[in-house]
């Protein structure tokens, strides 16, 4: 009777053993879940964050892209515009005209601004040369 006594005590103390261990193992086991789903609030946060950013990024360039379409729009009926009454007219004075008010404009911008030297001129009349074939490409649409 002692003997299975002893034998009795010996598989409880491996029961209880073991038992401790799978305890052991079961915290663990919660602590990396507890750390996995905070993990997982952090990116699903960070997703979140980005999905707002990509959204407004995507309204602020569509709003630009609205914007630049009623610009071009508008610089289209105004080319148009110029177009058929410089048909009427005589192209070449129209155009004599529009440079000098335009080479005007730039050369009272840079005095304002910098002061008169010849440099300064000069480069008024490439930006304005700049400008004219930049003006006559959205023309001939």
């Amino acid at each position: 009777m002692q003997h299975s006594t002893q034998v009795l005590s010996e598989a409880l103390n491996k029961l209880i053993n073991a038992y401790e261990d799978l305890q052991l193992q079961n915290k663990k086991l919660n602590d990396k879940i507890n750390e996995l789903e905070e993990e997982n609030a952090l990116m699903q946060e960070t997703i979140d964050n980005l999905s707002s950013t990509t959204d407004k990024q995507s309204q602020d360039i569509s709003s630009m892209l609205g914007k630049i379409e009623s610009l071009l729009s508008v610089g289209d009926n105004i080319f148009s515009n110029d177009k058929q009454s410089s048909n009427t007219q005589v192209t070449s004075s129209t155009d004599d005209q529009t440079e000098e008010e335009i080479s005007q404009l730039l050369l009272e911008e840079n005095n304002e601004v910098s002061g008169d030297s010849d440099e300064e001129i000069s480069t008024a009349k490439i930006d304005l040369q700049r400008m004219e074939s930049l003006l006559s490409g959205f023309g001939n649409r």
